[in-house]
């Protein structure tokens, strides 16, 4: 196929990853050398002293207090106790006016 192609004179695109800098001829430049010193300058330098760790005391457990579950809330209440089924719940529920709401709410309150 490459070559039906070559005798057409289509040009193939050359797959792969695109050359890095480093591999292109000519970009790379030498590095200049660097004098060395007689001493590493680590070696000065005086080592600074360590204090020792401190042990870590356990911490203390606090009781955890119990959490109670949440009640039900009034939108809960309206579809249990409607027998609504769930696909309309949402509807029946905006269909109700703010008072019959509120009802609602305060009944899921009282519980």
């Amino acid at each position: 196929m490459d070559e039906a192609r070559e005798v057409i004179g289509i040009v193939l695109k050359k797959r792969g990853r695109p050359k890095s800098p480093s591999q292109v001829e000519g970009h790379h430049k030498p590095k200049e050398e660097k004098p060395k010193a007689d001493k590493n300058p680590k070696e000065d330098k005086p080592k600074a002293d360590k204090k020792p760790k401190e042990e870590k005391k356990p911490k203390e457990e606090k009781p955890k207090a119990e959490k109670k579950p949440r009640g039900p809330s009034g939108y809960n209440l309206f579809v249990r106790d409607g027998g609504i089924s769930f696909k309309n719940a949402g509807a029946a529920w905006k269909a109700l006016s703010e008072s019959e709401r509120e009802s609602w709410n305060a009944k899921a309150k009282a519980n």
